[in-house]
């Protein structure tokens, strides 16, 4: 008897009086093309205040310096992996190798920060084209990408069994 009662009760819950929806279709406001931003001219080099430029050149020294500092550690650690790939995990030259790899991993910060500080300039500078941003941007991305790619096939050699 109660199965037949709520079964009545939901029979007649779509009974109700037709309410009148807006309806969901895009209304003529929104089929209007809105105007967007003006995109800026690839062939212009927007100009940049002395400060811009300063900060520029200290984040590109940051990101060198970082690299010199990994490129002259990078041989110790390439030493280590070489003792700590030889022999099993856990072993204390593979140990050695792994905190090696990790000190090298580490150098690589003043990089990364630079490279996080130029893509902050770069939007802060908005749809411009700052060639001096790109150039700066290429160059500290190219020290990045060729620290971590050292530092992965250091990771990759010392796993292997």
């Amino acid at each position: 008897m109660r199965w037949l009662a709520s079964s009545v009760l939901l029979i007649l819950g779509g009974c109700g009086p037709q309410v009148d929806h807006p309806s969901l279709a895009p209304r003529a406001i929104e089929k209007a093309a809105l105007p967007l931003a003006p995109a800026a001219d690839p062939s212009v080099d927007t100009p940049v205040d002395q400060a811009v430029k300063n900060k520029v050149a200290a984040l590109v020294a940051q990101a060198v310096d970082g690299a010199a500092q990994f490129d002259s550690a990078a041989d110790a650690a390439n030493a280590a992996v070489a003792r700590g790939g030889a022999v099993s995990a856990g072993s204390e030259a593979w140990v050695d190798a792994e905190q090696a790899v990790t000190r090298l991993d580490a150098l690589r910060a003043p990089i990364i920060d630079s490279l996080a500080d130029l893509d902050r300039l770069s939007i802060e500078q908005g749809n411009a084209r700052v060639l001096l941003l790109e150039a700066a941007l290429s160059q500290v991305s190219a020290l990045d990408t060729r620290t971590r790619a050292a530092v992965a096939a250091l990771k990759d050699r010392l796993s292997r069994p």
